[in-house]
């Protein structure tokens, strides 16, 4: 990977900064946004300062659905979980901000190549943590230290599988545009070795349908094009990946099915993920039911899901206190219709500046993310705010836009 040799300057360092330890350590991530805020004026856009004309897009709904977590706090009781989230989700109005009153110099191509050396040596790092682990502590079976939520130390296994699947998508795109091959192709089998060591089904679901995807786009845009041996290698190389992962996804459908054929909504004391799930579906449709406008509040979300569980008598998913599991669900509890709408403004927002850009991997970033709000409420924790503000924002960025992989055809 290389970076391109310009003037970077101190917005492009908080930035990459913030990028870099989102993949390998999320504690110290606002030490970037602090530093960035503190000397912001060392380099101003050069543009004339009007944030509100300046502002496009996703950043819109972005500041919109801050302003009504803040709006939420007026029907909340739990002011201090309330006051705790506007903490927790502050990037979706300060992100927009300083992107827009920052002068960047950063590409995107250097972005991803930031999040994929972060991914590297995250996924390097969990490997020998697991390695040391097994040879020090042997009382546990070896091989949990390196699969599950024993492997990813420093980050939820979901939001790190999620991550992995954006650094594979970025590695064949640069594959199919001949970027560093070799590298790429090592880089693509080491993040798939640890997406599969992550256990995570929405990851092996993501990984699936990207490799779908970039078989049809790869046979319908490159095959005048392109050497034929290189569309049968990709082509090959994404068959085995699919039919290596179809095993996985098999036995998750068939402990899916099981879980849907067995299931009690009610006096159910079980926390396995299939059955939890559905638990916390069904449990977040009887409170939007009952607080469809507005929502429940902007604290008071998660009371009230414990507070129907206990009614339900469901005390496996009430003594794990879990969310509602799919993020259009736990905004929808928290900020009624609107809040759901608002949300879904953002997708919309970005896949039609996306597909109007006929850029394909800024798509997959997409439908990677909007995959993984059906199986995991991303956006409440800020290990999947953070990288969420940042790659839809910068991806639709008509200022850092490079050929991250060559448009599609008309």
């Amino acid at each position: 990977m290389t970076f391109q040799l310009k003037p970077y300057n101190f917005n492009d360092f908080c930035l990459s900064y913030i990028v870099f330890f989102s993949i390998v350590y999320q504690a110290i991530v606002p030490i970037g946004f602090i530093l960035w805020i503190a000397l912001i004026w060392l380099n101003l856009t050069k543009k004339p300062i009007n944030i509100w004309k300046q502002l496009k897009g996703v950043e819109v709904w972005f500041i919109i659905y801050y302003l009504l977590l803040i709006l939420g706090m007026l029907w909340t009781d739990n002011q201090i979980f309330g006051l705790s989230k506007l903490e927790n989700k502050l990037s979706f109005i300060l992100f927009p901000v300083l992107f827009r009153l920052s002068k960047i110099n950063l590409n995107l191509r250097t972005i991803f190549s930031i999040l994929l050396l972060g991914l590297f040596i995250s996924l390097l790092l969990y490997e020998f943590i697991g390695i040391y682990k097994s040879i020090y502590y042997p009382v546990i079976e070896h091989s949990s230290y390196f699969t599950g939520a024993k492997f990813t130390v420093f980050m939820h296994r979901g939001y790190f599988s999620l991550y992995l699947i954006i650094g594979i998508a970025i590695c064949i795109a640069r594959i199919l545009n001949k970027k560093e091959l070799i590298i790429h192709l090592l880089l693509y089998s080491f993040f798939t070795i640890g997406l599969f060591q992550t256990f995570s089904k929405a990851g092996v679901l993501c990984f699936i349908v990207i490799h779908i995807i970039y078989i049809i786009y790869t046979i319908i845009n490159k095959w005048k094009t392109a050497k034929k041996k290189h569309i049968v290698f990709l082509t090959a190389i994404s068959m085995v990946a699919i039919l290596f992962s179809i095993k996985s996804v098999i036995v998750r459908i068939d402990k899916t099915i099981f879980a849907l054929n067995n299931i009690k909504l009610e006096d159910n004391n079980s926390v396995e993920s299939n059955q939890a799930r559905l638990i916390m579906w069904n449990t977040s449709a009887e409170v939007i039911k009952d607080n469809f406008v507005y929502g429940t509040g902007t604290g008071d979300y998660n009371d009230e899901l414990i507070k129907r569980n206990k009614r339900y008598q469901n005390q496996g998913v009430v003594s794990s206190e879990l969310n509602s599991h799919n993020q259009f669900l736990n905004t929808f509890v928290q900020l009624g219709l609107i809040g759901f709408l608002i949300l879904c403004a953002v997708f919309y927002s970005y896949f039609r500046i996306a597909l109007k850009n006929r850029d394909l991997l800024i798509i997959i970033i997409g439908v990677s993310f909007l995959l993984n709000f059906l199986f995991e409420s991303i956006i409440e924790t800020q290990s999947g705010i953070i990288l969420f503000c940042v790659l839809f924002i910068c991806g639709t960025s008509s200022e850092l836009k490079i050929d991250t992989l060559k448009p599609l055809k008309k």
